[in-house]
């Protein structure tokens, strides 16, 4: 499903493999490519360093980034609960639905006529620069989750830890624009609310709650003047409190750490806000319509999350565990903000927020209750770490475990919480039914050889044209999307929603003309098209101005003269 976008996105890992340009339009290599291509230029030079086909590389990048990723966080949440066996929950959240086939009986939720939501083995899935952009953050939160979870971790360790998972954060934005602002939301929100916990901020906590009504009401003049994005960073103003109280009560050190995601994000961010004026951009935030979540479905697929979190919340006051109370409170209201961007002047692909924010939001389930696992002596010791620095002095919480500032629990209130952790474990089994669903889709279950016998006669008979040599086109009857990443030449077609060509017209009528099987010598050369390749058991024989190349199997390359 989706494999429009998929092979789009490899168009530009072929590019970078046969050594062309990233920044251009994937297909045509004309025009400007505004989309996040950082990932799939890395894959690409993946691909051309070590000689492998750009396919393997993507495959293969992928899969070890999700190794990285969920394996960090089993890890952290061994680490922090002091359960080795603890790890396996770490993977666990890979294959974890959103309860989509109770309602539909299939492994997604549509709820409009474009959008649809998914559990994360959906995202993971694809193993695209989203896929990518989300194992960053996973990433960076499992390591923000290890050096705030044991307070035995060297200060300057701790301090590594933290700028690495500002680091893995923010490098998101180069991957994919969407995972990247859910990753700001979620992450910064369950930051800020740990503050107002952590040091009983009252007043700042009320700020915050004031400050989410101005964005609900003063998002649409944002999005007016400035646009989407602008509206989307506005959307960020109620975590502020949080951090003002972070900065004043640790020092302006602190600051380094944003300063370090802000850094590893700015290339994207930079070259997005070069481009925002351009045609291209300004359809992409015009068709931005009906992508909205606002359904009973979206609600019954929210509600497990949203209770285990509000569940964490309790516990995490009852236990004096002020970062679970902040992970607890803070993803109820973050989750809803980011995904119901529609409704409050963004309006960027709410569906998209959704399905990101629910991986995430899992990955701090996870955290949370491996905080909450810690057996009595680790809480005691958290404890007497917090005794022993000085209140007053700044960056101290640095050298310790940050003092859990809510009261202390009694003693049968150590305990870890049995019952949350079995319904959060049937939660989960029941979720794996959209998993099944998802198995037994034949959508799903369709797979393209780029080693076929016929993929190899298309490379045989294309694949030594160069940008140089004008553009290859052909007709339905071979799939010019795939004649693109097997010959890493450059077609007459281009993906609507990821960037145009300078010719924009022209391929149109030449991609009408593909769709049609009509060889209109013409309109070809209008799409600058040079080459023209066949499937003689499917397309007739060309006469002139076509002149034959080559024939390889079923496959004949012509030259369009003139």
């Amino acid at each position: 499903m989706y494999d429009n976008d998929q092979l789009g996105y490899l168009a530009i890992v072929t590019n970078v493999a046969h050594g062309h340009a990233a920044a251009l339009e994937p297909d045509t290599l004309s025009g400007i490519n505004p989309y996040s291509s950082g990932y799939y230029t890395a894959v690409g030079l993946v691909a051309r360093v070590l000689g492998i086909a750009p396919v393997t590389a993507w495959n293969s990048v992928s899969l070890l980034l999700q190794i990285i990723a969920f394996g960090t966080l089993g890890v952290s949440i061994a680490v922090v609960s002091r359960r080795p066996w603890a790890a396996v929950f770490g993977p666990l959240v890979m294959i974890t639905g959103c309860g989509a086939w109770i309602q539909t009986g299939a492994w997604l939720l549509p709820i409009n006529h474009q959008g649809a939501l998914w559990g994360p083995f959906g995202v993971l899935f694809p193993q695209n620069g989203e896929t990518a952009g989300l194992c960053a953050i996973v990433t960076g939160m499992a390591l923000l989750g290890l050096a705030l979870g044991r307070p035995q971790i060297p200060v300057n360790l701790r301090r590594l830890l933290i700028l690495a998972a500002c680091a893995c954060a923010g490098a998101a934005a180069n991957f994919q624009t969407y995972g990247f602002l859910t990753g700001a939301y979620v992450v910064s929100a369950a930051v800020a609310a740990s503050a107002l916990w952590h040091w009983r901020a009252a007043r700042a906590a009320v700020a915050s709650l004031v400050l989410l009504l101005v964005v609900v009401l003063v998002g649409p003049v944002v999005a007016g003047v400035g646009g989407t994005l602008a509206a989307l960073v506005f959307g960020l103003i109620p975590m502020v409190p949080g951090a003002v109280v972070l900065v004043r009560r640790i020092g302006p050190a602190v600051i380094a750490y944003p300063l370090a995601y802000a850094a590893c994000a700015a290339p994207m961010i930079l070259s997005t806000l070069a481009v925002r004026d351009t045609p291209f951009m300004k359809y992409r935030v015009s068709s931005n319509i009906a992508l909205g979540v606002t359904s009973w479905p979206t609600v019954g697929a929210s509600a497990p999350l949203l209770l285990l979190m509000i569940a964490v919340a309790v516990a995490g006051i009852r236990r004096g565990d002020a970062i679970a109370a902040g992970v607890g409170t803070s993803f109820p209201i973050a989750w809803p903000l980011v995904a119901l961007n529609d409704l409050w002047g963004a309006n960027a692909e709410p569906y998209r927020f959704w399905i990101d924010a629910h991986l995430l939001g899992l990955v701090l389930l996870v955290l949370a209750l491996a905080r909450l696992s810690r057996p009595a002596t680790a809480i005691a010791s958290a404890r007497r770490a917090a005794r022993a620095w000085d209140p007053g002095t700044r960056g101290a919480h640095l050298r310790r475990e940050a003092p859990e500032s809510l009261p202390a629990p009694a003693r049968g209130r150590r305990r870890p919480p049995v019952a949350l952790i079995a319904v959060a474990a049937l939660l989960w089994a029941m979720s794996l039914g959209d998993v099944y669903s998802y198995l037994r889709d034949t959508n799903i279950a369709d797979t393209w050889d780029p080693g076929s016998e016929s993929s190899k006669q298309i490379i045989a008979a294309a694949g030594e044209i160069s940008p140089a040599d004008g553009r290859l086109w052909s007709t339905a009857c071979l799939d010019s999307r795939r004649v693109k990443i097997l010959t890493g030449a450059p077609v007459a077609r281009y993906h609507l929603g990821m960037a145009w060509p300078d010719d924009r017209e022209a391929v149109d009528r030449a991609m009408q003309a593909s769709e049609a099987r009509s060889i209109d010598p013409e309109v070809l050369r209008g799409a600058q098209v040079r080459w023209v390749l066949t499937n003689d058991t499917c397309d007739p024989a060309l006469q002139a101005p076509f002149e034959k190349i080559r024939t390889v199997g079923d496959v004949t390359l012509w030259e369009l003269s003139g």
